[in-house]
């Protein structure tokens, strides 16, 4: 991702994984949105990036899918944290889908 200066001081997200990940983390959501800490986030993804996607499933009481988009989403924002200076990171509970619906509408 090309920044043109220097670091971002506020990282918004969204994405399929967000319920899952805040679920893990122990997150409810506020006003449509969860806010997590990076710290939170960076310890989910050191536990889930040294087990097979087998044991994560089990681990975690999820789908084996759903470990497979769970250490491909924290591997993004992982490497997204890096360009971010804040501790917590809010993630939007909103689609592609419900944009496009309200667009067509």
């Amino acid at each position: 991702i090309p920044f043109q200066k220097g670091p971002v001081s506020k990282l918004v997200l969204t994405g399929g994984c967000i319920r899952l990940i805040a679920r893990l983390c122990s997150v409810k959501p506020s006003r449509g949105c969860f806010e997590l800490e990076a710290k939170k986030l960076r310890a989910l993804f050191k536990a889930v990036r040294s087990m097979p996607q087998e044991k994560a499933a089990l681990t975690y009481k999820i789908s084996e899918e759903d470990a497979e988009l769970l250490f491909s989403s924290l591997a993004i924002i992982i490497h997204l944290l890096g360009f971010a200076t804040s501790e917590k990171i809010v993630f939007m509970q909103a689609e592609l889908w419900d944009t496009l619906i309200q667009h067509m509408l």
